[in-house]
């Protein structure tokens, strides 16, 4: 996946803090090759239509999507399925507060039950915990 962290520099960065080596490999191991996804259920198709915001707003979502696949975040569209098992979930598009500009809804929620995408992910590998004031203070006085 593209990124703007450069891994080399990183780890560089990494090696020479104090921080837990354990979460160091991690952060390197993840912007180096990608982070893993601990799903851990056997997905399976699901073929359900899109919202019908899709079809009201079908130039903007194909602008996404492309956008999407240039980054090289998604890969598609496909014709087939490109490997087995492949789990389908539907799209949506959601009109933003500044008019005219749109949010591409992946529902990885959906069909809203245990054989959902997220539902098969664990909570305490679902959560983001972002660093705060605090902590950046406490880095730059340990350096």
């Amino acid at each position: 996946m593209p990124t703007p962290v450069r891994p080399d520099v990183l780890k560089k960065y990494l090696k020479n803090s104090n921080y837990c080596k354990k979460k160091t490999q991690f952060l390197w191991e993840g912007f180096s090759t990608g982070f893993r996804l601990k799903h851990w259920s056997e997905p399976c198709v699901i073929a359900e239509k899109n919202a019908k915001s899709i079809n009201k707003n079908e130039d903007v979502v194909w602008e996404k999507i492309l956008q999407e696949i240039t980054l090289g975040r998604v890969a598609g569209p496909f014709e087939e399925p490109p490997f087995a098992p492949f789990q389908v979930s539907p799209l949506d598009v959601r009109e933003k507060r500044t008019p005219g500009k749109f949010r591409l809804i992946h529902n990885l929620s959906y069909p809203y039950d245990h054989t959902s995408v997220n539902s098969c992910i664990a909570d305490n590998d679902k959560t983001v915990a972002y660093a705060n004031i605090c902590d950046a203070v406490r880095l730059l006085t340990l350096s």
